[in-house]
């Protein structure tokens, strides 16, 4: 669980922030290595935007970065030094070609974030956001596990008594800073801004189940008796939904 929040600052701040710092202080020794390390590293910043888990530090910060390299970008060809087009040495060819290889990567990270936001090759139900007001992040939403965790539940065996939560999105409310909460991992739920905030309907239908009155944990502690904790089951009007696409669903009903 600790990963879970040190892995994010080491991606999201010190990475980023080693990388703004080598880029600016050490630009290379030709003009080829400064472009690399320059494409290296806006692919390295688009691929932690797309992909990245903006829970701990705000999700804003992106952007800062972006902003920061396209200054370095304009900035650096105009810091006057003499440098060779094309490393000299073998050492500095061998961290040109390395700069490459890994700038290759991140756009290959950052264009698999791009196409787990488009919709997938399924029926589309159209559903209403279910809170009214406020700025939220998607911590688990897309149709890849790179973004969204959830996805893993489709299809792999091991996460079958699980497939009940494959299409769900977990939404995080920040305020105007960015910060979900007061602290880095509070245990009082009413330290996170989302905590109270009502909750509509995502479209008409009937409520088949509902459960309320459990306990509130202190995050992340779950409650292991009682997983589904406090909630909501509705069936969707079906009569907003085509004929064609109800003839393909299973008779029988969805684990959960």
């Amino acid at each position: 669980m600790l990963a879970l929040y040190v892995l994010p600052v080491v991606a999201q701040v010190i990475a980023p922030l080693a990388l703004l710092a080598w880029l600016w202080f050490a630009p290379g020794r030709s003009h080829a290595s400064r472009v690399v390390r320059l494409f290296m590293t806006t692919a390295y910043l688009v691929a932690i935007a797309l992909a990245g888990l903006w829970l701990i530090v705000p999700w804003f910060l992106a952007i800062v970065y972006l902003v920061i390299v396209a200054l370095q970008a304009y900035a650096i060809p105009r810091r006057r030094r003499s440098v060779p087009h094309w490393p000299q040495r073998r050492l500095d060819e061998l961290g040109f070609a390395l700069k490459g290889l890994l700038a290759l990567a991140f756009v290959g990270v950052a264009g698999t974030g791009v196409r787990a936001r488009w919709p997938p090759q399924a029926q589309i139900v159209e559903l209403e956001f279910p809170l009214p007001d406020g700025t939220y992040v998607v911590a688990n939403g897309g149709n890849s596990d790179l973004i969204n965790a959830h996805v893993q539940t489709l299809t792999a065996p091991r996460f079958r008594d699980y497939r009940g939560q494959s299409y769900g999105v977990d939404i995080v409310e920040v305020n105007s800073f960015g910060i979900r909460a007061s602290g880095l991992v509070p245990r009082d739920p009413g330290a996170y801004v989302i905590f109270g905030e009502p909750i509509h309907a995502p479209c008409s239908g009937a409520v088949l189940r509902a459960e309320d009155g459990r306990p509130d944990m202190p995050p992340p502690q779950p409650d292991r008796e009682h997983l589904p904790g406090n909630f909501v089951f509705a069936e969707r009007d079906r009569g907003r939904m085509s004929a064609e696409w109800l003839q393909q669903q299973p008779t029988t009903a969805p684990r959960s």
